[in-house]
């Protein structure tokens, strides 16, 4: 069993540091020398999640909203990222020409 455990080591040895998690280490080091940077390395936001949401989360797994959502995405949301478009930036998505994925990532077609 040894044996393997060694093999297992030896093969986690050869791969390389994130990249993502070095830039953010480099930012953390240069933050604590007093330096103002903006980090977008790892998607992570510098503040605590707000009150609103963490209810909103709990209300969630209350209510068993816990699956995956449809391939296009929760109803719902698409209506509200079509409404913010046509507000924020006077664009009109139309229902069904584009799709909302996890990570806010959001396409058209």
């Amino acid at each position: 069993m040894s044996d393997v455990v060694g093999l297992g080591a030896k093969r986690l040895a050869l791969f390389e540091e994130s990249q993502t998690l070095a830039m953010a280490a480099k930012v953390r080091e240069l933050q604590q020398k007093g330096q103002r940077i903006l980090s977008l390395t790892l998607g992570e936001p510098d503040f605590d999640t707000p009150q609103h949401i963490k209810k909103a989360a709990e209300r969630a797994i209350a209510e068993n909203f816990t699956h995956y959502p449809p391939v296009a995405g929760i109803p719902e949301l698409r209506e509200g990222v079509a409404f913010f478009f046509s507000k924020t930036i006077s664009t009109t998505l139309h229902k069904g020409k584009y799709y909302h994925f996890h990570r806010c990532q959001t396409i058209s077609n």
